[in-house]
């Protein structure tokens, strides 16, 4: 919700600028800068996902299943 009412604001705003309507712009101005406190109070970032790494596993780098033994005999 607040991410679509920012996204309204700057392209009005942007229309504002082109038609002079300078006190419509101060408004959608203050918007857009009021929803950076207002995202961090409602926690807009609180459900992104952070993904541990898991185990690195190494490449074989010799042997049967190693791209220097691909298993196909070139004779």
């Amino acid at each position: 919700m607040l991410v679509s009412v920012v996204i309204i604001a700057f392209a009005f705003g942007g229309v504002t600028v082109i038609e002079h309507w300078w006190p419509a712009f101060w408004v959608c101005a203050g918007i857009v800068f009021l929803a950076i406190p207002a995202g961090k109070i409602i926690g807009i970032m609180n459900d992104t996902v952070v993904v541990q790494p898991g185990p690195r596993t190494r490449a074989a780098v010799s042997g049967r299943n190693s791209a220097t033994d691909p298993g196909v005999k070139l004779d």
